[in-house]
């Protein structure tokens, strides 16, 4: 796989997203939604699907919905990043009617869990199921009553927690303690090499594996004194082309032992992703309320 295979999904995927947002500014819909202040009610981070075909009920949205009243209309929006690519408008939850039009809410009860459906008199926008915390205060905000009894309109007991965000933080916090660990590990032989090293020119003429497989490495040759000696690169599939040459740093008195040039990047990446992903983890919680108050 060449650069240009790995490039080409990467501008397509770029395109369809610039496409997106191209279609949501021209139609006034906001790329990063906000909570109103003066919303009558307010819930996020919520579920929800819509019944308008098979694909919107078997998809729907999870854990990512901002929904309120406000203005006297109802809205139904994904968070972002999940208003990119047009997924509000395939899986039908990009609403924005009056509450003037919503014809009924009933309580549902499903096997995976409760939810309202909210139908509207003209059947646009399609019904749509949400769930939500403060279910009796959403009915209250939109002056309908509930209509059927399969089960009771509930208030919540107690606030909601904020399970995604404290996994989101556990994970970071991991994630980027992995990768500190992996470039403090690696960073002291980078410089290392470089201060007491020789610079020369490796040339790639081999590799370790199956071409095109993902775990297949180039191998670099350099010659010292008339011998020569191989190195497997931190360069791999899609990267390294063979009759290429790299640079590399090899000890005066063990030439054997050498260290690809192209290793310090990459551990400073690794360097700076670690501090990143803790940074995250740190202070994720106080970000997210600073943006999503």
């Amino acid at each position: 796989m060449g650069l240009t295979e790995i490039l080409l999904p990467l501008v397509w995927i770029g395109g369809w997203i610039a496409a997106s947002i191209w279609f949501r500014r021209a139609h006034g819909k906001p790329i990063i939604p906000q909570k109103p202040i003066d919303a009558v009610f307010c819930e996020d981070w919520c579920s929800g699907r819509s019944l308008r075909n098979v694909l919107t009920r078997v998809g729907g949205a999870r854990n990512c919905l901002l929904i309120y009243v406000a203005d006297g209309q109802l809205v139904v929006t994904p968070r972002f990043p999940f208003t990119l690519m047009f997924l509000p408008e395939i899986y039908g939850l990009d609403v924005r009617a009056p509450i003037a039009t919503i014809a009924s809410v009933e309580p549902v009860q499903h096997f995976w869990g409760r939810a309202l459906q909210v139908s509207f008199h003209s059947g646009d926008p399609a019904p749509i199921e949400l769930k939500l915390d403060d279910e009796r205060r959403f009915i209250d905000s939109v002056g309908r009553q509930p209509v059927g009894e399969e089960r009771a309109v509930t208030a919540p007991g107690k606030p909601r927690r904020r399970y995604r965000l404290i996994f989101f933080q556990l994970f970071m916090a991991v994630w980027g303690a992995g990768a500190l660990a992996a470039a403090f590990s690696e960073l002291p032989d980078d410089y290392r090499f470089r201060r007491e090293g020789v610079e020369t020119v490796g040339v790639f003429d081999g590799h370790t594996g199956v071409t095109g497989d993902r775990n297949d490495m180039g191998v670099l040759s350099y010659s010292v004194n008339g011998r020569r000696y191989h190195l497997t690169s931190v360069q791999g599939n899609g990267i390294y082309k063979l009759g290429r040459t790299s640079k590399l740093f090899y000890l005066p008195d063990k030439p054997e032992e050498a260290r690809e040039a192209a290793y310090l990047p990459f551990d400073l990446m690794w360097l700076f992703l670690g501090i990143a992903a803790l940074t995250l983890s740190i202070f994720g919680g106080h970000i997210a309320k600073r943006i999503w108050r």
